[in-house]
């Protein structure tokens, strides 16, 4: 049986549809909650940057559970302080079986996220790239998007793919890569995986198995996933989801960082954004 969600005070609807999918609430005063990373995952690239231009660059997939559907509620927020990113479509969390590995055919379900199959950004201050590698077609993993020359070389600096199957577009990326996704490079940092964020905050514990001989989620304990909408309204709410999660901090603490490392890259710019005394603060640890 799933626990009962916690309603919240939501704006009107005529509101929400009018901000549009990307808007996730007003920038709020939220630092990393780890003390000794100020910065959660983010960490200054050896060897300079893959990139002169202020750019952040998004490599993951859209396989079920994968972190890369977590890391870009935050990113979304982030992004939407400097320009405007149009294509993007609400996705919900489905469930299929698990293509391979120890939990091969046994049920997992996907985290409700953003669909950038067909994302646009635009920016006087920076530019936005991304690729899904990796996609979920039945029970079978292929790939998906191609990276350019630039996105490539800083999956190669990062990734040491599984070459013994080949295809006409190069390596077969398999299961154990998604440990170091989603990639996450802003000037001269980048981020393997989440650490700030968690599918705990796209999700609720399940007091039991939905059936036997089955999982709702890859997790400890089974989750099962909060829609897109519960999701988006508790944010822009400024509220919780749910009792004992930490979504809103989460999000927000990480989309800070994001913010910080843009206004880092381009030269702090726009003021309105980086003069922001939360963002000034977090500057002080970047190099």
């Amino acid at each position: 049986m799933v626990a009962a969600l916690l309603p919240i005070a939501l704006l009107g609807a005529a509101a929400l549809a009018a901000t549009g999918i990307t808007y996730l609430g007003p920038p709020r005063p939220i630092q990393s909650p780890q003390t000794f990373f100020p910065l959660g995952g983010f960490q200054r690239m050896k060897g300079g940057p893959v990139t002169a231009n202020p750019d952040l660059i998004f490599l993951g997939t859209l396989l079920p559970n994968d972190n890369s559907s977590v890391e870009r509620w935050p990113v979304v927020k982030a992004l939407d302080q400097f320009g405007t990113l149009t294509g993007v479509k609400a996705v919900d969390g489905t469930c299929g079986p698990v293509p391979r590995g120890p939990f091969a055919g046994q049920l997992a379900c996907s985290d409700a996220t953003f669909d950038w199959s067909n994302v646009r950004y635009t920016s006087r201050y920076l530019s936005f790239s991304h690729r899904d590698l990796l996609k979920q077609v039945d029970t079978k993993v292929t790939l998906y998007q191609r990276m350019t020359p630039t996105e490539l070389a800083l999956f190669q600096r990062y990734t040491k793919p599984y070459c013994g199957n080949r295809s006409a577009s190069g390596c077969l990326f398999w299961m154990d890569i998604t440990r170091v996704l989603p990639i996450v490079a802003i000037g001269d940092y980048v981020q393997l995986g989440v650490r700030l964020m968690s599918h705990g905050d796209l999700a609720v514990p399940l007091p039991t198995p939905t059936n036997a001989g089955s999982i709702t989620d890859l997790g400890e304990g089974g989750e099962t996933g909060l829609t897109f909408d519960q999701l988006r309204t508790a944010l822009i709410a400024g509220k919780e989801p749910q009792p004992f999660m930490e979504t809103e901090v989460d999000v927000n603490a990480e989309a800070n960082v994001i913010t910080a490392l843009i206004c880092h890259a381009d030269s702090k710019r726009p003021a309105s954004v980086c003069g922001r005394p939360t963002i000034k603060a977090i500057l002080k640890s970047v190099k």
